[in-house]
């Protein structure tokens, strides 16, 4: 089995057999943020401080760039429910799709035009803000969640053609959403405002916390993926990834 992990400088792959681990080496840049694709086996992909994305096919043995370089990349998603799609979030707040595994990429329609995006921002840099995190639904390609830092969680049904703004009583500042394969209505969501849940994929939420940590853990039974402020994991070759940035930047 190999674990990519994905600090502010560099992207380590280990080898868990050998217990050995290396530098990857062809990521251009800083990491910014690291995703295991779930359908194809071997492929990573990370995103980089304006060095663009890059893939690997091999497990992290070597990467190529697929683009999108002079962008800061926050947020990598491969989707679950389509072979070759892939989902990128920026700052300033972007999000970008690929169906080719990135030999093309195409800017979905603008999030800026949402009512809450006068609002949008994010306190170390107050004059900008940046898609923090993007959820896949894990059967419906054209179906996701995007968290703003900070500002709103927005989805859409329709692979961004159009956006459904945030929802009353929602979070603002959420870090990250967990959604599980066999209940994809039922929302997890982690944020700089409290912990919320939905069970009607995000029509509306409830607050179960007031406040949350920087570093979130979602847990089901058969994984677990956890992350921090600087620190992304990821393991290759299994059936199920799930994961976006590595901290803040």
């Amino acid at each position: 089995m190999v674990i990519l992990v994905a600090t502010d400088r560099e992207v380590v792959v280990i080898d868990v057999e050998r217990g050995a681990g290396a530098t990857a080496h062809g990521i251009d840049g800083r990491p910014t943020c690291l995703t295991a694709d779930p359908l194809v086996r071997g492929r990573a992909w990370c995103g980089t401080d304006r060095n663009g994305l890059f893939r690997t096919d091999d497990g992290g043995t070597s990467w190529q760039s697929v683009g999108l370089a002079g962008r800061l990349i926050m947020a990598v998603s491969a989707s679950p429910a389509d072979q070759d799609v892939v989902w990128v979030g920026t700052e300033p707040s972007e999000v970008w799709r690929s169906g080719d595994a990135g030999s093309s990429w195409e800017q979905t329609s603008r999030l800026e035009t949402l009512h809450s995006a006068a609002e949008w921002s994010f306190p170390p840099r107050p004059d900008t803000h940046h898609v923090r995190w993007i959820a896949c639904h894990p059967l419906e390609s054209e179906r996701l969640w995007v968290a703003i830092e900070a500002g709103a969680l927005v989805s859409t049904i329709d692979g961004g053609r159009t956006w459904n703004d945030r929802v009353p009583r929602g979070p603002s500042d959420t870090h990250e959403l967990a959604i599980h394969h066999n209940a994809p209505d039922t929302l997890r969501v982690s944020a700089g405002d409290g912990y919320f849940e939905s069970e009607d994929a995000g029509a509306t939420l409830a607050g179960a916390l007031e406040k949350t940590l920087h570093g979130e853990r979602a847990v089901a039974p058969d994984e677990m993926i956890e992350l921090s402020d600087n620190l992304a994991a990821h393991r290759l070759g299994t059936e199920h990834h799930a994961g976006n940035r590595g901290g803040d930047q």
